[in-house]
């Protein structure tokens, strides 16, 4: 099975999954769901990063968990993450005028 291409589907098919009676409250589920499937993703994506360098002499795993970011690294990353948040909560304010009108 190693280095096996699996083609997955882009698209959910069949009827939308119904956990609550409120519908809002399974759209913010919905959302963490998305938010938790990207996340796993990344971290399988991050971990096998390491893992090849690591593997190549390139790093020592060691070496990223003792990192200490730099004033210009901090501006960026916390740059990313107000973005990452802003685009989060746009889905969320873009739903909720909808429901206003």
């Amino acid at each position: 099975m190693k280095n096996q291409n699996i083609k997955l589907e882009s698209a959910p098919k069949g009827k939308k999954a119904k956990f609550f009676d409120n519908s809002e409250i399974d759209y913010l589920f919905s959302i963490i769901t998305m938010l938790t499937q990207e996340l796993s993703v990344t971290y399988d994506r991050i971990e096998t990063l390491e893992l090849i360098l690591e593997k190549n002499g390139l790093i020592n795993k060691g070496e990223i968990d003792n990192w200490v970011s730099n004033e210009s690294e901090e501006l960026i990353r916390s740059k990313r993450r107000e973005d990452l948040i802003s685009r989060i909560f746009n889905v969320i304010h873009e739903e909720a005028e909808l429901t206003k009108k």
